[in-house]
């Protein structure tokens, strides 16, 4: 085997891996639901870019231009302070006017409160993206989060 034979081969072999490495970076959510959960973990991380990457259209606009007002670091910061009281969340399908377009349900769960809103997300270059949040509405559920479950026994 000549060397250049050899160099072309473990070129090819080094690009397989990068390609097998990459795989499924960059990709859109293949599912609305997928989609807020990315939102969700990206703002845990307070990771501004894959935060905004989950967004479109005139939502995604107004964060950038939040963050260009507060600065990245501000504004990773405050990614990670809206979800640091969050315990959980749940997401359920309210259905979409068509199907490039869908609705989620989506509550947040806190140590003394709920919050409800719907997701708007429309599908965009093979996946699915967050076109608008509506306002939360907040509650207070019948048995705070973290209280023991009713013993069915005592029933």
């Amino acid at each position: 085997m000549t060397r250049q034979t050899a160099f072309r081969l473990l070129l090819v072999l080094v690009l397989a891996v990068v390609a097998l490495a990459l795989r499924g970076k960059g990709r859109l959510p293949s599912t609305p639901e997928d989609a807020v959960r990315r939102l969700f973990e990206a703002a845990q991380r307070g990771d501004a870019p894959a935060y905004l990457a989950t967004l479109t259209g005139t939502l995604r606009s107004s964060f950038e231009s939040s963050r260009s007002q507060m600065g990245a670091a501000a504004f990773s910061a405050s990614l990670r302070q809206s979800m640091a009281a969050v315990k959980g969340f749940a997401v359920s399908t309210a259905g979409g006017p068509s199907p490039e377009e869908a609705g989620l349900d989506v509550e947040l769960v806190f140590a003394d409160h709920n919050e409800r809103q719907r997701f708007v997300l429309v599908r965009q270059g093979g996946g699915w993206l967050v076109a608008a949040i509506e306002k939360a509405d907040a509650y207070k559920p019948p048995r705070p989060y973290g209280s023991p479950a009713p013993d069915a026994d005592a029933r």
